[in-house]
């Protein structure tokens, strides 16, 4: 974990390419079941199919929220991770200032039915 989070220190997010074309576009070399761990500020629906995308995939994805409004943007995160939660999808709210490790070690998958309807509660 922490080699990752080493790495992760030195991406810069340059890329013009929106989160669902780059999962699309490389879903399928991804073998079954493998996990995808989806790191974003993004509170958009978009995000939301993506994760759908990859379920339906049998993809497992975890979901890393960075929350905008804690870093000093307009938007938050917390309804995407209060519905990826309510779906059980495993999701991790990082805010400003937050312990890394900490944040990601804390359980976070909520046992409740899938409500796939809620989409349109997102940013659009």
């Amino acid at each position: 974990m922490n080699k990752i989070l080493e790495t992760l220190a030195f991406v810069e997010p340059n890329g013009n390419l929106p989160i669902n074309a780059m999962v699309s576009s490389h879903g399928e070399h991804i073998p079954l079941g493998s996990t995808l761990v989806l790191i974003t500020p993004s509170p958009r629906k978009e995000v939301y199919m993506t994760v759908e995308d990859l379920l339906r995939r049998k993809l497992q994805p975890v979901v890393v929220l960075l929350d905008l409004a804690s870093f000093g943007g307009f938007s938050s995160t917390s309804k995407m991770y209060d519905m990826l939660l309510s779906n059980g999808i495993p999701a991790y709210q990082i805010k400003y200032g937050d312990n890394l490790k900490n944040a990601l070690q804390v359980e976070t998958v909520s046992t409740q039915p899938l409500n796939w309807w809620k989409t349109a509660d997102l940013i659009s």
